[in-house]
């Protein structure tokens, strides 16, 4: 959806065209969120893919297999395009709900984003008008009809010669924040920089495509350390593992087990400093 170009940690979209219906996950994102996960639309379509379910177990060291009570739900419509989630969590007797939707419009660019929790009623307006994006925020305790108006953003946006810059700006039109994106000859990501510009304080992350022109290393630099994934696929050219370390250090190490038909039947998160796996176990409806 081409919304998650308008997010600042979801920052490309659309650079793998071939073969692109093969993976189940949007590689084009360039950063991939696994507890929201970024689906890829083509895929889903052509597999007829109505909703995915996530049920998390988790498996600490020298102790058997457990749920953890979290569970996720994705909601597609016949586009593929993902139009709601939910995720559930049972927690000392306490049940927590998370639902998100999406109002798209005929371009598949979402409109507005509503998102219901135990802390009440949240949403988002998405307008654009030239070169500016305007996102205003609402919030309520409960129900659509308490939300009020928080604040909105603009973001005004403009190409270069190697790329394009965004300054965003708050309710007065000030700018507090600037985002800067370069690419290369083939038109892939390499570089992208933000910078508030009252404390100058900035982060940039880099990265690096393989020889068939997929994702295969990310690194941010930022004030908490040196972030870097590095990602691996398999012989058929499907994400396998994904490595995350922060200064040199393996936080923890991602294995995608597909099943005969190319779609995920599970993700194995391990921790290696303790070797606990959460294990996130996925079932599908299809559409009739």
């Amino acid at each position: 959806m081409r919304w998650l170009r308008w997010s600042n940690t979801i920052i490309f979209w659309g650079w793998m065209v071939l073969g692109v219906d093969a993976q189940q996950i949007d590689l084009g994102t360039g950063d991939i969120d696994f507890m929201q996960l970024p689906f890829n639309r083509e895929f889903v379509r052509n597999n007829g893919i109505s909703a995915i379910h996530v049920e998390e177990q988790v498996k600490r060291s020298s102790q058997p297999i457990r749920m953890s009570g979290v569970k996720r739900s994705y909601q597609f419509d016949r586009e593929g395009n993902c139009t709601s989630r939910s995720s559930y969590r049972q927690r000392y007797g306490l049940t927590d709900t998370i639902f998100e939707a999406y109002r798209l419009s005929p371009d598949d660019d979402v409109l507005q984003y509503d998102r219901k929790d135990r802390g009440g009623f949240y949403r988002e307006t998405f307008e654009r008008s030239g070169d500016t994006l305007t996102i205003c925020s609402y919030r309520g305790k409960s129900y659509e009809l308490e939300a009020t108006w928080i604040s909105c953003e603009h973001q005004v946006s403009r190409t270069t010669n190697s790329g394009d810059k965004t300054v965003i700006l708050n309710e007065n039109h000030l700018p507090y924040k600037s985002r800067e994106r370069y690419f290369n000859s083939s038109g892939y990501l390499e570089r992208m920089v933000e910078t508030y510009l009252i404390s100058m304080r900035s982060q940039e992350v880099t990265y690096q495509y393989n020889e068939h022109g997929k994702l295969n290393f990310r690194r941010r630099l930022a004030d908490k350390g040196n972030e870097e994934w590095s990602y691996v696929y398999s012989d058929d050219g499907l994400l396998a593992e994904v490595y995350h370390r922060i200064d040199g250090d393996l936080k923890w190490r991602r294995t995608i087990v597909q099943d005969d038909f190319g779609r995920i039947a599970a993700i194995l998160t391990l921790d290696p400093g303790t070797e606990d796996i959460s294990i996130d176990k996925f079932t599908y409806e299809f559409s009739k």
